[in-house]
């Protein structure tokens, strides 16, 4: 079974690359974007098992309006997603963006991983040191043209 491909998006680059690096040990693929417009762009070049996303994103389409995007296409409405903000109680309510978990930070990677693994209905796996067999990075922080968002 190849391993789940992940679509991470955070804006803040420590946060994006502990959480890359915790998932790639524990057996994801994962693809990583710092805005909504790159994470538009990479789910309309790659098909992704899963998405986190920060809510609190900078730029026209933060995690709320990348979520609201991805409810709108028939190919991204199932795609399980975990939605990551600062506190429970930072802004409104996200129910109506249908998340398959919602977590706050300061986020326990292992529990992200964790997470990930119960809303795919993957079985729990030891975490490796280093990267784990097939597990790979594309980094999509150059923010690449999004041409029909």
């Amino acid at each position: 079974m190849a391993p789940p491909a992940v679509l991470l998006v955070d804006d803040d680059t420590e946060v994006r690359e502990v959480l890359r690096d915790v998932l790639l040990a524990s057996g994801f693929r994962v693809t990583t974007a710092r805005s909504g417009e790159a994470a538009l762009a990479a789910l309309q070049m790659r098909t992704f098992d899963a998405v986190v996303t920060d809510l609190w994103l900078p730029g026209a389409i933060d995690g709320w309006e990348l979520r609201r995007r991805m409810l709108a296409r028939p190919e991204w409405r199932r795609l399980p997603t975990v939605l990551t903000r600062v506190g429970a109680d930072a802004g409104p309510p996200v129910a109506h963006l249908a998340p398959a978990a919602t977590l706050n930070k300061p986020i326990d990677p292992d529990e992200l991983a964790g997470t990930l693994r119960r809303v795919l209905g993957r079985p729990a796996e030891p975490r490796a040191e280093g990267r784990a067999a097939g597990a790979r990075a594309v980094a999509s922080d150059e923010e690449p043209r999004c041409p029909s968002c």
